[in-house]
């Protein structure tokens, strides 16, 4: 078999990147995909806005090569950056990458020829993390679930966070185009974690791959995931309601509430520890006014209605005593920088 037919049984992966301000990393994150030992990819480059040199190198890679393609918007942020490359893949299936990570040089290959393999909906993949210089592997686990067993699956992924970021995972673009799933362009958080949730509301079968597909480097608290942002309880609700959507629709919602709710609550706790972030730009008032928000959440309104029921004795008092801690110490600091 020649290489032009061999590339015709290999199904297209399309990878879409949104792109803002990042020129520094872009080179890294392209060039280990045009290394990849998989060559039948569409690289979707959407510019959203930059006002960095970062145009220039996406255009010339867009040159270079034809699989790459260059899409300019004006700035909207990075779920309409990836809506618009949600709308323009071509591919069987689908990849997502950040522009300051990459993913490893056999990446494509290992998550298609698993799907191929398993006929799997989604494919997740290993992930090496590196925080202020600290690298620790995260693994989703080896093998093929359905049913129960990916209830078990799903549920391990929760825990260790790897089910809230899009990137490391392949997914079947039959899937988003059948159900139209489109990012929130409402949500400047979290918004990767809520359409997973979506997404896998119409996953029958999972596979887990111990082999790492994907380098995740966190630089400074500068980015998106770390700004502080006046609605971030309202981002964490839509959260809650995407995820319990998913487990109604899995039967888990009664195995698995106890749990969510708990892991849900320590969220509203760590969404207060944000007004003291040096980025956050609101005065004295406004960031009382946000804890008050916070006091308010539906999620933990929801724990508060619930806990008795669900927690054993111990779990209740140590949130309730983490939620009181974070308050007054907040109330406190911000109190006494305002003087």
């Amino acid at each position: 078999m020649n290489e032009q037919e061999m590339k015709k049984d290999m199904p297209k992966v399309s990878v879409i990147i949104p792109v803002y301000n990042s020129e520094q990393s872009l080179p890294a994150c392209i060039d280990a995909l045009l290394q990849q030992s998989y060559n039948n990819l569409e690289i979707l480059l959407i510019d959203d806005g930059s006002t960095d040199g970062g145009a220039r190198i996406l255009k010339s890679y867009a040159a270079m090569d034809p699989r790459i393609f260059y899409i300019h918007q004006r700035n909207r942020g990075v779920s309409a950056a990836r809506n618009e490359g949600l709308r323009r893949v071509s591919g069987k299936y689908v990849l997502f990458a950040d522009s300051d990570d990459c993913y490893t040089w056999n990446a494509a290959e290992l998550l298609v020829r698993t799907a191929e393999e398993t006929q799997a909906d989604w494919i997740v993949g290993a992930v090496r993390k590196t925080l202020r210089g600290v690298t620790e592997i995260v693994q989703p686990g080896t093998g093929v679930f359905s049913g129960e067993a990916m209830n078990e699956v799903l549920w391990r992924l929760l825990e260790n966070y790897m089910i809230r970021q899009l990137w490391g995972k392949l997914y079947r673009a039959e899937i988003i185009h059948k159900y139209e799933l489109r990012m929130r362009e409402d949500m400047n958080c979290g918004e990767d974690f809520e359409w997973i949730c979506r997404y896998l509301m119409h996953v029958q079968t999972l596979a887990a791959l111990p082999e790492v597909v994907y380098h995740y480097r966190i630089k400074s608290n500068a980015s998106l995931s770390q700004r502080f942002d006046m609605r971030s309880f309202h981002y964490l609700k839509l959260q809650y309601e995407a995820v319990r959507a998913l487990l109604v629709s899995r039967g888990m919602r009664q195995a698995y509430e106890e749990r969510i709710l708990y892991h849900e609550g320590q969220e509203v706790c760590r969404g207060y520890g944000k007004i003291a972030a040096k980025n956050c730009p609101l005065p004295f008032r406004e960031k009382i006014a946000y804890i008050r928000d916070g006091l308010r959440s539906p999620l933990r309104q929801d724990y508060l209605r619930f806990r008795k029921r669900l927690l054993p004795f111990a779990k209740d008092l140590m949130l309730r005593a983490g939620s009181a801690c974070f308050v007054t110490l907040a109330v406190l600091v911000l109190r006494r920088s305002s003087i």
